[in-house]
C-alpha cells in the first residue's frame, strides 16, 4: 500500500512575491519536508534530484499533457484551436515516435561542432551591442545585450534580418508567456494573437527560401530528409517559430544570471578573470545555480511510485530542475556559487530523449557574453536594481534588469 497523498499549501505558491524572489527557500522545504507535493494548484511538484532524474527517463511520463489531460487547458484559459495545434507540433511537446522522428530531422544542425562553427558570428553581435553603451559608462545587461543577443543570432543561423519589420520581437516574448503555466486569459489571448503574426512571418519567409534557397538553416530545415521522410509545411513552421522562443527567452535569462551570479560572489569572479579559459565550466556551475527553465512537465500515463508515494494515472508532474540543481543529497554546499565544482551533472537542460535541442547554442551564446562582459574593467552592479521575474516567471527564472557600471570608453 502507498504512502497517502502529500498535500501541502501554501509550501508553493507561485504567485507569491517572495518565491519569484527567492524560489530556493521553497525548494529546500519541500525537499525535506513534502518533495512529493501535490499541489492544490492541480500539479504534483517532484523536488528532489533522484526522482527528477528517474521521471526525467521513465516511459510512463508523456510530455504530451495537451492531448490527454484537462488540465493543460484549465491553466491555459482561451488556448485557440491554432495554439493547440503549434503545441502538437512542438518537437519537444511529442513522445515517441513522433518526437523521434522530427529530432532526427533537425538534430544535425545543432549538433556542438556545427554550432561552434558560429562563435565568430556570436562574437560580433556581442562586439556590436557593448560597442553602443560603451561610452556611457553604465547599461541595463538584460536589454543592452542578453535579450537582443540571442533574438540577433537565431535570425542569423535562420538566414533572417533581426530588424525585419514585419516581425517584432515583443510577439516572442507573449508566445514564451503563453508557455508557461497558470496564466491568465489575457496572456494566453495576446500569446495566441501574437502566435498568428509570427506564423504569417514565417509562412512568408518559407516559401521565399523555397523560390531562393541558401546556405542558411531555414533552407536546410525545408530541404531536411531523413530516409524520404520530410517536415511538412505545419511542422516546418511550428518548428521555426520554437527556434525563435526557445532560442531568446532561455539564452536571455541564462546570461543575466550568470554575469549576475559573478558579480554577486566576488571571489569567484576573481577566479575566473585569472583564468579565462575556465569559462565553459563557468557556464555549467551558472546553469546549475540559477537554471533559466525552472521545470519540465510529463502526464502520468500509468501509476507511477515515486520515493513512498504512489502518484496516479492522469496526473501532471511538475519536475523540479531548479530543485534538483540545489539537492544537498547531490550536491556539496548546493547553495553556494563555485566555480571549481567537477561534477556537474545538473538538470537544467533537461534529460534523455527531451534534453533541450537548443543546449549548445545557448551555452556558445552565454560564453561569449559572459567572458566579454567580465572583460569590461571594474563591472560593478548598479545599486539595487537588479529585479527578478520574466515574461514566464513561473516555467523560467530570470532577471528582468540588470544595471551595472564600469569605465566610459570613447
Amino acid at each position: 500500500m502507498s504512502a497517502p497523498r502529500v498535500v501541502m499549501d501554501p509550501y508553493f505558491d507561485p504567485r507569491d512575491p517572495a518565491y519569484t524572489s527567492d524560489p530556493y527557500a521553497v525548494y529546500a522545504r519541500l525537499r525535506r519536508e513534502a518533495p512529493v507535493h501535490d499541489s492544490p494548484l492541480g500539479f504534483w511538484m517532484i523536488t528532489r534530484y533522484d526522482d527528477v532524474m528517474a521521471l526525467l527517463r521513465d516511459e510512463r511520463g508523456s510530455r504530451e499533457l495537451w492531448r490527454h489531460n484537462e488540465q493543460y487547458l484549465r491553466n491555459h484559459p482561451g488556448a485557440t484551436t491554432t495554439w493547440v495545434r503549434f503545441i502538437a507540433n512542438q518537437v519537444q511537446f511529442l513522445d515517441p515516435p513522433a518526437h523521434t522522428r522530427q529530432r532526427t530531422l533537425v538534430s544535425k544542425a545543432f549538433t556542438p561542432r556545427a554550432i561552434e562553427s558560429r562563435r565568430p558570428v556570436v562574437e560580433g553581435i556581442v562586439a556590436d551591442l557593448l560597442g553602443r553603451v560603451a561610452a556611457d559608462g553604465r547599461m541595463d545587461v538584460v536589454s543592452a545585450l542578453a535579450r537582443p543577443l540571442p533574438y540577433r543570432a537565431i535570425c542569423d543561423l535562420l538566414g533572417l534580418p533581426a530588424d525585419d519589420p514585419r516581425i517584432e520581437a515583443s510577439w516572442i516574448t507573449a508566445i514564451v508567456r503563453g508557455l508557461s503555466t497558470l496564466v491568465t486569459a489575457d496572456d494566453m489571448q495576446a500569446a495566441a494573437n501574437a502566435l498568428e503574426r509570427v506564423s504569417q512571418f514565417v509562412v512568408e519567409v518559407i516559401d521565399e527560401r523555397r523560390s531562393h534557397p541558401a546556405t542558411d538553416l531555414l533552407s536546410g530545415l525545408i530541404e531536411a530528409e531523413e530516409q524520404g521522410d520530410r517536415l511538412d509545411d505545419e511542422e516546418l513552421v511550428s518548428l521555426v517559430i520554437n527556434l525563435f522562443v526557445g532560442g531568446s527567452e532561455t539564452t536571455m535569462n541564462l546570461i543575466g544570471s550568470g554575469i549576475y551570479s559573478l558579480l554577486r560572489f566576488p571571489d569567484q569572479l576573481a577566479v575566473l578573470r585569472s583564468d579565462p579559459s575556465a569559462m565553459r565550466t563557468v557556464v555549467e556551475e551558472c546553469l546549475r545555480f540559477e537554471p533559466p527553465a525552472q521545470f519540465q512537465s510529463r502526464l502520468t500515463l500509468a501509476p507511477i511510485d515515486v520515493g513512498a508515494v504512489t502518484v496516479p494515472q492522469g496526473q501532471t508532474l511538475f519536475l523540479c530542475l531548479a530543485s534538483a540543481n540545489r539537492d544537498e543529497r547531490r550536491w556539496r554546499d548546493p547553495d553556494r556559487f563555485d566555480i571549481g565544482r567537477q561534477d556537474l551533472q545538473h538538470l537544467a537542460f533537461g534529460y534523455g530523449i527531451h534534453h533541450c535541442l537548443g543546449a549548445s547554442l545557448a551555452r556558445l551564446e552565454t560564453q561569449v557574453a559572459l567572458s566579454a562582459l567580465i572583460a569590461l574593467p571594474e563591472l560593478a552592479l548598479d545599486g539595487e536594481g537588479a529585479e527578478w521575474g520574466g515574461a514566464a516567471a513561473l516555467s523560467q527564472r530570470g532577471l528582468k534588469t540588470l544595471p551595472v557600471t564600469f569605465p566610459p570608453s570613447a
